[in-house]
């Protein structure tokens, strides 16, 4: 294993090391009482050699597709599309030979349709032996592939922490594949009952659950929908305001105003709409970033300050 800086603790392990019990993290003075001398053999970090073997794995890729991303030292994503010619497993193999042969060090391929499932492939590659080191999600059918998800833990999936598998946990999603199957009028629900929790005199238009199993609209009281729209935008954060047909229209919504909301309460409307890959993560980030521009255009509004006031 590996240690930090001044040998502090322990933040690279191998497999017989991991076997063993020892945790990442784990400070170096309390492993050596553990063990016996020489059944562990620590390494102080060198920081310089690993970024020259990260250039030099880089610069092997660099054979292998025009279009790379550099994700950190140790990993990096290859676009394979317009590869179609080529048996993409057999290609990975070829990969893992050749930065074996150039720089050493072993790796492994993960291959799939998108970057989370490339990342879960490879965390196949890397666990499951009848990969051998290759493991190519777009050759499998949908069954196998749901079948290995079923086996993964939700901590698996790219961004999901501790943290987060807990509180997927508490609501049932303990698998990856419980992940992939949440429908979206559960994901639409939670964060319509975190918009009127956190988000005061908000109003969510339409029926509470018979509506599209994407859709969340709600009007919010004293601020305009473009003024919301705008500062969404700049937090990256994709929203809408007035109607969907009329879209480029800074007109209130026809079919807010026929459902008897005010003209004030229609121009202040945003839609959310959530798509097939959308997260509660998601959901959590345009939450927490929504109620802060609310509060902060409320703070700004005259219409807010009158309207507190009678």
């Amino acid at each position: 294993m590996v240690l930090s800086n001044n040998d502090g603790c322990a933040i690279s392990r191998s497999d017989q090391a991991k076997l063993l019990g020892i945790k990442m993290g784990a400070p170096w003075f309390q492993i050596k009482e553990q063990f016996n001398k020489g059944e562990v053999i620590a390494l102080s970090s060198n920081f310089g050699l690993y970024a020259d073997m990260s250039n030099r794995v880089v610069n092997c890729l660099a054979l292998f597709s025009p279009q790379r991303e550099v994700y950190s030292c140790d990993e990096s994503f290859l676009d394979l599309s317009g590869f179609g010619s080529k048996n993409l497993t057999d290609y990975g193999q070829e990969i893992k030979r050749t930065v074996l042969q150039w720089t050493g060090l072993p790796v492994c391929v993960g291959i799939g349709s998108t970057k989370t499932l490339a990342k879960l492939a490879n965390h196949c590659a890397k666990k499951r032996p009848q990969y051998a080191g290759v493991c190519n999600f777009t050759t499998l059918s949908t069954a196998a592939v749901e079948q290995i998800m079923a086996s993964l833990p939700v901590n698996e999936v790219w961004g999901i922490g501790s943290r987060l598998a807990a509180k997927l946990n508490g609501i049932g999603m303990t698998t990856v594949l419980d992940l992939k199957q949440a429908h979206s009028p559960t994901l639409r629900d939670k964060f319509i009952e975190g918009l009127m929790k956190k988000i005061p005199e908000i109003k969510l238009n339409g029926h509470p659950s018979k509506r599209l199993p994407n859709n969340v609209n709600v009007s919010v009281k004293y601020i305009e929908g473009e003024s919301m729209i705008l500062n969404l935008d700049m937090e990256g954060i994709c929203a809408s305001s007035g109607s969907a047909c009329t879209s480029g229209s800074l007109e209130p919504s026809h079919v807010l105003m026929a459902l008897g909301l005010s003209h004030e309460l229609s121009h202040g409307s945003v839609r959310f709409t959530l798509g097939k890959s959308t997260t509660e993560a998601e959901l959590d980030i345009v939450l927490k970033k929504f109620a802060e521009i609310v509060d902060r255009l409320r703070k700004l509004s005259p219409l807010c300050k009158t309207g507190k006031s009678r």
